[in-house]
C-alpha cells in the first residue's frame, strides 16, 4: 500500500475493488457485517484448490409491482411478507446438510455433481426469501427439483450444530468424515479436560447450583429475566468491542465492565441476586440446556459457589460479610446485622423511587 493510498484506508475494513469479480464469486454484500480472515498458508492452498473452476451463481430476482401505499396495501403486503413458512434459516440449514453429507466422500462424480445443483438451487431460494418482503415473490420448485432437493436435505442437521446452535446430541446427524465433523477430532476441548472412568462420580445435578430447587421459570417475572438475559447475551461480544474502542483498552480489559453492567440490568427486574441466579440456572441448564453458560458465570458465578458450598459442603456463611452464621430459616443467607441493613437500603431505595413518582 502506496503512501498516497494509506491517507484513505484508515479502517480495519476490508477494501475490495469494484472493477474485481470477488463479491459474485463469495457471493457477499457490503453492508457492515463482520468478516473473518485468516492468513494460514494451508487453509489458504485448500480454497484455492477448491475454487478452481467454480463460476459465480448469477440470476434475476423479481421485484415487486408498483402500487399506492394506503391501509389496504399495507395490510396486503404485510400478509404476504409473513406468509411464507420456510424462513432464512431453515434453507440454510439445508444447506449446510448438504455439504455435510457423505456424498462428497463416497459419492459418485454425478452424484457429486447433483448435490452441487441443490446447493445452488437453495442459495437461490434463500436469496429470494431474504427479498421476499419487499419483492412479495418467491419461485416455486418444479415436481421432480423438489424431490431432489429432499433427498439431500430430509435428514437431521450436521454434527456441529451441537456446537454452533446448542443442538441435543439426538436431534444431529452421526459425525462422518465431513471437514466439520474432522475438525472435531483436531481441536481441543479446552472446557472438558477432566475424564472420569465410569462409576467413579455420581450423575452430575445441576440443582445444587441453586438456591430454591422447586424454582419456577414459568412466571411473568422469571420470563422477563430470562427474555433481557438472552438480549444482553446476544449484544455482549459488541458491547465488550464498543467499549474498547471508546476507551482504547484491550477487550479482555473492558470486559467485566460490561459484565457488571449485565448483572445491574438483571438485577433491575428483581434485585434478589438468589433468585434471578436461580432462574438463570434453571433455564440454562435445564430448559434450553445452553453449551455457552459463560455470561452466566461470569455475572453471578459468586452466587453459584455459594449455593454448592451450602449444598455440597453444608457450609452457611453470610452472603455480605462471609462469617459463618448459624441458619436459622432454611433460605437464609445472611446474618442478622448484614440482612438489617439490606432491610434499611431497600427502605431508602423504595423512598426515593416514591419520591421520584410524586415528582412526576
Amino acid at each position: 500500500m502506496s503512501g498516497e493510498t494509506l491517507e484513505w484506508f484508515v479502517s480495519n475494513c476490508i477494501y475490495t475493488s469494484i472493477h474485481d469479480p470477488i463479491s459474485k464469486i463469495l457471493m457477499f454484500d457490503v453492508d457492515g457485517d463482520d468478516s473473518l480472515i485468516v492468513n494460514d498458508n494451508t487453509i489458504v492452498e485448500v480454497a484455492e484448490r477448491n475454487v478452481k473452476n467454480v463460476v459465480p451463481l448469477d440470476y434475476e430476482l423479481a421485484s415487486a409491482k408498483p402500487d399506492k401505499i394506503n391501509e389496504d396495501n399495507i395490510y396486503d403486503s404485510l400478509i404476504s411478507a409473513y406468509s411464507k413458512n420456510m424462513s432464512i434459516g431453515d434453507i440454510s440449514n439445508n444447506i449446510s446438510k448438504v455439504w455435510n453429507s457423505d456424498v462428497w466422500q463416497k459419492g459418485t462424480d454425478e452424484e457429486q455433481e447433483e448435490a452441487l445443483k441443490v446447493i445452488k438451487w437453495l442459495v437461490f431460494e434463500n436469496n429470494a426469501c431474504i427479498d421476499f418482503a419487499k419483492s412479495l415473490w418467491m419461485p416455486e420448485r418444479p415436481p421432480e427439483v423438489n424431490e431432489t432437493i429432499k433427498k439431500y436435505t430430509s435428514g437431521k442437521v450436521a454434527y456441529f450444530f451441537m456446537y454452533a446452535k446448542d443442538k441435543k446430541r439426538n436431534q444431529v446427524a452421526d459425525k462422518n468424515e465431513s471437514v466439520m465433523s474432522r475438525l472435531d477430532n483436531i481441536i481441543p476441548n479446552t472446557g472438558d479436560r477432566v475424564h472420569f472412568e465410569e462409576n467413579v462420580v455420581d450423575d452430575y445435578d445441576y440443582l445444587k447450583l441453586m438456591h430454591v430447587e422447586s424454582r419456577k421459570i414459568d412466571t411473568p417475572e422469571a420470563e422477563a429475566i430470562i427474555d433481557r438475559y438472552e438480549k444482553l447475551n446476544k449484544g455482549k461480544h459488541w458491547d465488550i468491542q464498543k467499549e474498547a474502542k471508546l476507551q482504547g483498552k484491550s477487550m479482555n480489559k473492558v470486559k467485566f465492565r460490561v459484565i457488571r453492567s449485565i448483572k445491574d440490568e438483571l438485577l433491575k427486574i428483581n434485585d434478589d441476586i438468589f433468585f434471578v441466579t436461580d432462574v438463570l440456572v434453571k433455564y440454562l441448564y435445564e430448559e434450553k440446556e445452553s453449551a455457552n453458560k459463560d455470561t452466566l458465570w461470569d455475572a453471578l458465578g459468586h452466587v453459584i459457589i455459594w449455593n454448592l458450598r451450602r449444598n455440597i459442603q453444608g457450609l452457611v456463611k453470610c452472603f455480605d460479610c462471609a462469617n459463618e452464621i448459624q441458619q436459622v430459616k432454611q433460605r437464609q443467607v445472611r446474618c442478622v446485622e448484614c440482612n438489617e441493613k439490606r432491610k434499611k437500603e431497600k427502605a431508602r431505595e423504595r423512598q426515593r423511587k416514591r419520591r421520584m413518582k410524586q415528582k412526576m
